[in-house]
């Protein structure tokens, strides 16, 4: 009863009260730049990732999933289609680990039977590439060299991965339910938020940039990932909300 009503207490002071907290994240997103422009990057970074927490907040409520929640802002709502990719690599190192954490034993099996698709649909990728001519290069940010930064790009799109699982004989319907579930652990998106939003909030900050040295993608180069990019993602995903203002307010009184 007590969400009920409070969601019935949305009215002119609670339009108010959300359209000030916009007002002042405009304020902010605008430091962001001119900190840019002064060249205080991790300052910067810092604060950004922060804010894209706040709107994740807002959008989805005051979640224990921060991590999740922080990729689903950036995919649905930041309008940047390179981080909705999925990089294949980085996908079945994070399915391996959730196995290991999974106390039943057909859950653990069946994620052990993505990661064994994936893998063979990367493989298949790579020898792809090598035919054309083209060299698989080496995604890297020096936020964190010693976890493995420097492997080889496969990316796939989130429909097409599932659409190869479709047509895999071992991949029955509760794996492709499975992979629909956790496609956002492999997202550029997860990406960003282990390899510039925890070292910039909560280690001695990030490296400027995830470079993925020239490598292409459908025949074009793969765009590093840079403030900038991600700026103008949380500039997207704050219009939306903006537009949402019920629910934002439903959600901060939460």
């Amino acid at each position: 009863m007590a969400d009920c009503s409070r969601r019935m207490n949305y009215n002119e002071t609670a339009r108010k009260s959300v359209e000030a907290w916009f007002q002042d994240l405009d304020n902010k997103i605008k430091y962001l730049k001119k900190l840019r422009a002064e060249e205080r990057l991790t300052e910067a970074w810092i604060l950004c990732v922060c804010y894209i927490d706040w709107l994740s907040c807002c959008l989805y409520g005051n979640q224990r999933d921060n991590y999740r929640y922080f990729v689903k802002a950036l995919t649905e709502h930041g309008s940047e289609e390179l981080l909705t990719y999925i990089h294949g690599e980085y996908f079945c190192r994070q399915l391996v680990g959730l196995a290991r954490s999974k106390n039943n034993e057909w859950e653990k099996q069946a994620l052990d039977r993505i990661v064994k698709f994936i893998e063979e649909e990367k493989e298949k990728v790579s020898t792809r590439i090598r035919e054309q001519g083209n060299s698989i290069n080496n995604i890297n940010c020096s936020a964190d060299s010693s976890d493995g930064d420097n492997v080889s790009v496969e990316l796939f799109r989130r429909d097409e991965l599932v659409d190869l699982a479709g047509k895999t004989s071992n991949i029955g319907a509760n794996e492709i339910k499975t992979l629909e579930t956790e496609l956002w652990r492999g997202t550029l998106a997860a990406i960003v938020y282990k390899k510039i939003r925890i070292p910039s909030v909560h280690g001695i900050g990030s490296g400027q940039v995830l470079s993925f040295g020239g490598s292409t993608f459908e025949g074009r180069p793969v765009s590093d990932i840079d403030f900038t990019m991600i700026c103008n993602c949380l500039e997207n995903i704050a219009s939306f909300a903006r537009a949402e203002p019920e629910r934002v307010w439903n959600n901060l009184i939460n």
